[in-house]
């Protein structure tokens, strides 16, 4: 028998995605329902960077993400990238020009296996807010009212 939820914001999906918008919502302590039909932790296929916009989105949750937690072995900081353009064209993006001097005082991006980059994410939510359902799928979602 499919269990009934009655909740006024449910987040279909843990990803980084919905587990960034539980955070977000247990910080403005909204009660919620969060669901994913894995179980964490789990491992997704991805490119596992990490740009400035994740890096800006994880600074309004909390300033010492980065800065304290991105030090451990699952996150990796680089301080510049190549990108290959059609034809074998490149272009650098540095944090340092040709005289070693500081263009940038932050790393560009920083990289982390997705399965810990999620888990990481997951373990954030807070628990006395969101009501967090693994291992099962949505149906069907009702809307009354």
């Amino acid at each position: 028998m499919p269990e009934i939820i009655d909740t006024k914001v449910c987040i279909v999906g843990a990803g980084p995605a919905g587990s960034t918008t539980s955070i977000m919502l247990g910080k403005m302590e909204i009660p919620h329902v969060i669901v994913d039909a894995a179980n964490f932790p789990r491992d997704k296929i991805c490119g596992d960077g990490l740009d400035l916009k994740v890096v800006r989105v994880l600074n309004n949750i909390d300033l010492s993400i980065v800065q304290h937690e991105f030090s451990n072995n699952d996150f990796t900081y680089s301080m510049g990238m190549r990108f290959i353009l059609p034809k074998g064209k490149h272009v650098d993006l540095m944090c340092s020009n040709k005289n070693d001097e500081a263009l940038f005082h932050q790393p560009i991006f920083y990289t982390s296996r997705r399965t810990s980059f999620d888990t990481f994410l997951f373990n954030r939510i807070d628990k006395k807010i969101a009501d967090v359902k693994t291992g099962c799928s949505i149906q069907k979602i009702y809307k009354e009212g």
